[in-house]
């Protein structure tokens, strides 16, 4: 059996309109690699993620970055749902981290969902 992992454009933030609404919402968490930004959405969380070279000068840095956080996403969908995501890289992570990123990423996201306003 074939298990397809995929992120389709449904379920991401694809113009620069939806992350420029998601930014303007000003809802925002920072935590150690992360700055997470949402907006509610009343239905399937979609995610957008943002990586400048500032952070990681080489494309294979960012691009790993970026597919550890799409993999965090995949698993844990229905954490995301309700929200449009914009989570920003701050600072550069490597392999032997995935399960600290992965614990920080959720809790940015859990206190984002708490959150009253």
């Amino acid at each position: 059996m074939t298990v397809i992992h995929d992120f389709p454009r449904s379920i991401r933030l694809n113009k620069p309109s939806e992350y420029s609404s998601v930014f303007a919402f000003r809802r925002v968490i920072r935590a150690g690699h992360f700055s997470v930004f949402a907006k509610p959405n009343h239905s399937v969380g979609k995610l957008g993620i943002t990586i400048s070279k500032r952070v990681a000068n080489r494309a294979v840095d960012r691009n790993y970055m970026k597919r550890v956080v799409r993999e965090i996403y995949r698993l844990n969908k229905s954490s995301f749902n309700g929200f449009d995501w914009v989570v920003q890289v701050k600072t550069i992570f490597h392999k032997d981290t995935f399960e600290s990123i992965q614990r920080e990423l959720l809790v940015a996201v859990e206190q984002m969902c708490t959150r009253k306003n």
